[in-house]
């Protein structure tokens, strides 16, 4: 076919695509439905087989062998052997709202933005190269069918993409919602690409049985050599783990597994079906091969025996068929990779900036689509180069794989995101942070062919992931193992003036986000804009910012607002408390939050060490340089107090024994201090024994002049 007829083909197929997708979303509350949706969710998790599965998993197993089973059954594993880990992920993006992968990380490592653009940061070093696989794969292709420049089809593929992904995945403001016209428009092309392999398989099957007994003896012979059991070894290992780490990492499995989830239920209703999804389309590759290397001659391209095999039996219409599928694998990917991408650079890399940069009375909601849309072009143009750049040489497996380690790099990060208590965001920085620089340097600079005598000398695979992810824990280990930690400054300042107390300013807010449609749909339409905000329309209107500007973010802007409020300390502590789901802190915001409370305020943790404190109650006593610090026990103050007969008479052991068990017991209490007789007290709250976190705030009459106990 000449290259015209085949990119009107490809045209056409994405044309029909495009429909398909705008029908779905004109008729978006009947596709909602769960006996449609559910098939189509289940069919949309196999957007993880992409063109590296359809060409370059024959690639592998003509040159490799067993080298290329651990991409499918490394997920196959996870959904087998670990069938809770994706209905518990569903369950806990949905209760924090989250957007994406960065978000729901960075928002369980007390709702860090410093841990979320490391995850993106990571996600975007992996998932360029990754796009541009896609790109290229579609080049070769469209090259080895109709002959040509691969750049003019590449190029053409990407700004087609480019223009599906603006069209129908940043349609709407909010991301955290499910967007049915990409998921139905997943789906179909997972049918598209699974018939296309099946078709190209039995083509290969009657090939193979077709051919003299001799060529077929020699086949056979060569390919029990590539699968010699002997040839298993650490590479089959590091590569199935990664395999498992990719298929909740990567950032369009995240996406399309959960984000576009409805409930748990649909995880555990896909189980069995993509288990024999993936085992189809592994056992699929075994007749390609042996067809391949039986009936193809020496010199062909493995990567390309999907391709080869229907055009050497002059089956020119199934060559056409063999080349939908990869391109539909390649499509699909791409599509749903960008939107995930463009979410993550939007809410976790500009968003925090720009949201400082805006005017007070700014649509904050149409400034995030644009950012959207410029990251999907920008992301888009990346890949493009990139693609241009890569030698028609280089196998699509060791792209693959490369970009694979990336993702496994906050594969632990998000296994400890399950956990109910909030994880140690300067560990999760530091462990990122070290593994995306082995990473760079291991595996990357030796991919692009930059490695020099100054660089580490090139490494295989196996180590340079097994490095990486090591140094990655070890980073994380040493920095949690730390018994003093410091504050992270990680406040949001650009909403810090905003005093919401009635449901009217709350609202005003939340539609600068959302509009007005969202904000009247979360607060009610008919409430009373004076009646004064309580913790559920906090906790709805955190929600709804969330699916615009991220976990962290939304956690930073709600958490401001309130504190500017004149709430009482038993207000501010009941919001505290790390077992609701309305705001939960991170330290930073803990910090600003106290410092807009009038009344002196403490905070220990669990081990009764100081947490946080405002600047009253450092104005408060007069404790000596150096004793007030994040992780002093609060033991030492009480003794210092209880010295200087703050306390009153009495056993000064017995002293700090006794409030020290009020606060383990989190019994309020109050006491009369020594010095002036002016009252004191002491309210102490812990949450369930599952987290076992007192927050323990310290309050004194401002009318008192002198220092008070402790």
């Amino acid at each position: 076919m000449d290259g015209g007829g085949l990119l009107a083909v490809a045209l056409g197929y994405l044309a029909a695509l495009s429909l398909f997708a705008a029908w779905v979303e004109r008729q978006r509350d009947r596709f909602a439905q769960p006996h449609y949706r559910r098939p189509a969710y289940i069919l949309a998790l196999a957007v993880y087989c992409t063109s590296w599965t359809f060409f370059g998993a024959v690639g592998t197993a003509a040159e490799a062998g067993w080298r290329f089973l651990p991409i499918t059954l490394g997920p196959m594993l996870v959904w087998l052997l670990m069938p809770w880990l994706v209905p518990r992920l569903i369950a806990a993006v949905q209760r924090d709202g989250a957007s994406s992968i960065a978000d729901f990380i960075g928002g369980r490592f007390s709702k860090s933005r410093g841990v979320a653009a490391l995850v993106t940061l990571l996600a975007l070093a992996g998932t360029i190269p990754y796009l541009a696989l896609q790109l290229r794969a579609v080049g070769t292709t469209f090259t080895e069918l109709a002959g040509g420049s691969r750049w003019v089809p590449i190029a053409a593929t990407a700004v087609m993409l480019a223009a599906f992904a603006l069209l129908f995945g940043t349609r709407r403001y909010s991301v955290s919602g499910r967007n049915e016209a990409v998921l139905y428009a997943v789906a179909v092309e997972s049918l598209v690409k699974l018939a296309a392999l099946l078709a190209v398989a039995w083509s290969a099957v009657t090939q193979f049985l077709g051919a003299p007994a001799t060529l077929q003896a020699r086949g056979l012979s060569q390919l029990s050599l590539q699968f010699d059991p002997g040839q298993l070894g650490g590479d089959f290992i590091v590569i199935t783990m990664l395999a498992m780490a990719a298929i909740v990492c990567l950032p369009r499995q995240f996406y399309v597994g959960v984000i576009a989830a409805a409930g748990p239920a649909d995880a555990r209703a896909a189980r069995w079906p993509i288990i024999a999804y993936l085992a189809i389309t592994t056992l699929a590759v075994v007749p390609i091969t042996l067809a391949g290397i039986t009936l193809l001659p020496a010199g062909s391209r493995p990567d390309l025996f999907v391709l080869d095999l229907p055009l050497a039996n002059g089956a020119s219409g199934l060559a056409v068929v063999a080349f939908l599928g990869g391109f539909s694998a390649a499509t699909g990917m791409a599509i749903v990779e960008t939107i995930a991408l463009s979410t993550m650079i939007s809410n976790d890399l500009i968003g925090p900036l720009l949201l400082r940069r805006l005017a007070p009375r700014s649509d904050v909601a149409s400034a995030m689509l644009v950012v959207r849309r410029l990251a999907i072009v920008a992301v888009m143009g990346v890949a493009l180069v990139y693609a241009l750049a890569v030698p028609p040489s280089a196998r699509l497996a060791d792209i693959g794989l490369i970009a694979f380690a990336a993702m496994a790099q906050f594969a632990p990060a998000t296994l400890m995101s399950l956990r109910e208590r909030t994880g140690d965001a300067q560990a999760a920085i530091a462990g990122l942070g070290c593994g995306l620089v082995l990473w760079a340097l291991l595996l990357l600079v030796p991919a692009l062919g930059w490695q020099s005598e100054v660089w580490f000398a090139p490494l295989d695979l196996s180590r340079g992931v097994l490095l990486s992810i090591g140094g990655n824990l070890a980073a994380y280990g040493a920095v949690a193992a730390r018994r003093l930690r410091t504050v992270p400054a990680d406040t949001f300042a650009g909403e810090a003036a905003a005093r919401l107390v009635t449901i009217g300013a709350l609202s005003d807010m939340a539609v600068r986000f959302a509009g007005d449609t969202a904000v009247a749909e979360a607060l009610g339409p008919d409430r009373d804009r004076s009646h004064p905000v309580e913790q559920s329309d906090a906790v709805a209107v955190e929600r709804l910012i969330a699916g615009i500007v991220g976990v962290p973010s939304a956690r930073a802007i709600m958490a401001s607002a309130l504190s500017g409020t004149a709430l009482r300390v038993d207000d501010v502590a009941r919001m505290l408390d790390d077992s609701s789901q309305s705001l939960q802190f991170s330290k930073g915001l803990l910090a600003a939050t106290l410092e807009n409370i009038d009344p002196g305020v403490s905070v220990v943790d669990r081990d009764l060490r100081l947490v946080a404190w405002n600047s009253r109650y450092i104005a408060l006593f007069d404790y000596p340089p150096g004793m007030i610090k994040v992780g002093a026990p609060v033991a030492d103050l009480i003794r210092f107090n209880a010295l200087r007969g703050e306390c009153g008479p009495g056993d000064i052991d017995g002293h700090v024994a006794r409030r020290l068990g009020h606060m383990r017991r989190a019994l309020p209490h109050s006491f009369r201090t020594h010095s002036t007789g002016w009252p004191g007290d002491q309210d102490c709250w812990r949450t369930d024994d599952r987290r076992r976190l007192c927050h323990v705030l310290h309050r004194y009459d401002g009318r008192s002049p002198g220092p008070r106990g402790a």
